[in-house]
C-alpha cells in the first residue's frame, strides 16, 4: 500500500492545519474596508496558499480512494 498508511494520513493532517492556522489568521485580522493594497495582496496569497493545501490533500485522499478500490478490484478478480 503505497498511499494506504499512517504517513499520508499525517501529511493530509499536516495540510489541513496549515489551512486551519491561515483560515485563523484570516478571520482573526478580518479582511478590512480600510485595509492597504500591500494587506489585500497578503490575504489574497494566503487564500492562494490555503488553496494549494487543500488541493494537495485533495490528491493524496484521492489516491488513497484509487489504491483501495484497485485493491477490491483485485479482491474480486481473483
Amino acid at each position: 500500500m503505497e498511499c494506504n498508511n499512517e504517513k499520508t494520513i499525517e501529511r493530509i493532517r499536516d495540510l489541513l492545519f496549515l489551512v486551519e492556522s491561515d483560515a485563523a489568521t484570516l478571520k482573526g485580522e478580518g479582511v478590512r474596508l480600510e485595509a492597504s493594497t500591500e494587506e489585500l495582496e497578503v490575504y489574497y496569497r494566503t487564500c492562494e496558499l490555503m488553496e494549494d493545501y487543500i488541493e494537495r490533500a485533495k490528491t493524496l485522499i484521492g489516491k488513497m480512494l484509487d489504491e483501495r478500490e484497485g485493491m477490491k478490484a483485485e479482491g474480486e478478480g481473483e
